[in-house]
Formats: C-alpha cells, sequence, structure tokens
C-alpha cells in the first residue's frame, strides 16, 4: 500500500477537508430571509448535498416567483457562504496533521471537488493549510460533475501522474465512482459526528 500512494492523494472538499453543510444551509436560510420567504427548514437541509443552481431553481419552481434573478441569489449565498468559511473553516481535527504526515512522506496532495474554488481557498487559508495543497480542481474547471471522472483526470494530468499511483478519499457514492472511472485507488471515509 505505501508504494501505491507514494506519488498522489487526491482529497474530497466537503465531507473529508472541512464539514461545511450547515454553512450552506445557513447561507441559504439567511438568503430566503433577505428574499422575504420562509422556507422549511428541510427544504434547506437539501441544500446541503445539491448544487446550488439545481437547488435554487427547485426552490424558485415552487414559489413561482414572477421574477427570478436566480444569478443574483447564487452570488449573494456564495458571498455568505465565503464569509462564514472564512470566519469557521471547519476543518476535520486530524486534517493538519494528515496534510503534514502525507508531505513528510514525499507525497503530494490535492483537492478533487464540485464546490467553488474561493469556498475551498477560503477554508485552506483560514486553516494555515493553502500552501500544502499541490492542485485544486473544483466546479470551475469541469463541465461534469461527479460521477464523471473528469476531476480526477485532471487532477492527474495537472500532476503529471499516472492515475494508477494516486488514491482518491471520499465520503459519497458518487465520489467514490469517480475516483475508480479514473482509474485511483478510492477510500470510503466517514467522519463520527
Amino acid at each position: 500500500m505505501a508504494d501505491y500512494i507514494s506519488k498522489v492523494v487526491l482529497f474530497d472538499f466537503d465531507g473529508i477537508i472541512s464539514d461545511v453543510a450547515n454553512i450552506h444551509v445557513a447561507a441559504w436560510e439567511r438568503t430566503f430571509a433577505a428574499m422575504g420567504w420562509e422556507i422549511p427548514p428541510e427544504i434547506c437541509a437539501r441544500s446541503a448535498y445539491q448544487d446550488d443552481v439545481s437547488f435554487l431553481t427547485q426552490v424558485f419552481a415552487t414559489r413561482s416567483p414572477q421574477s427570478g434573478d436566480i444569478e443574483g441569489w447564487l452570488l449573494r449565498k456564495q458571498a455568505m457562504t465565503r464569509a462564514m468559511i472564512s470566519f469557521a473553516p471547519r476543518i476535520y481535527p486530524g486534517i493538519p496533521d494528515l496534510f503534514q504526515e502525507l508531505i513528510n512522506r514525499g507525497i503530494r496532495l490535492g483537492i478533487v471537488t464540485g464546490t467553488w474554488r474561493e469556498n475551498v481557498e477560503a477554508a485552506l487559508e483560514s486553516a494555515g493549510l493553502a500552501a500544502s495543497i499541490s492542485t485544486c480542481i473544483t466546479k470551475e474547471d469541469i463541465t461534469s460533475m461527479k460521477p464523471d471522472p473528469q476531476g480526477y483526470l485532471l487532477a492527474c494530468k495537472k500532476l503529471e501522474v499516472d492515475p494508477k499511483m494516486s488514491i482518491a478519499l471520499e465520503d459519497s457514492p458518487s465520489g467514490l465512482e469517480a475516483a475508480t472511472l479514473a482509474g485511483t485507488g478510492a477510500v470510503a471515509v466517514g467522519h463520527r459526528s
């Protein structure tokens, strides 16, 4: 196993490095409050596991607003998310030590995530971990989300490593499938509450 991961470890972000699900939910709750909408908590909770565009489009479809500036409300929600992540990056315990141990062993680290780049950068910079990452593939870099392997293949290309010489740490079935389809090793990770 040590030889297998001797090149690169690729991390998912949400749920692996940082616990930001509640931040996304809170940002949507504040955005809807600014719109004057009362959206039930169980609806807002879905935003933690759904792409922002599809989530807001679904909410707009149930509300039938006369005019809906989806792009504007997405930007407003994202600004709130970024601010909250910068203030409290919610990095899982043990991640800084794991990063350092892998780097000490000569292993390069990358991130492959379906979240916005500025969320990842805000969390890593606030936690003092930004310099640990050799490449970061975010939703802006790809045209198809996991389980499509595009993000993992791009990360390996940027790092100039054969996918077989990398391993991905994931917390979702779609992430594990993406890593497997890319040809990387894949490890399912679950954090205790």
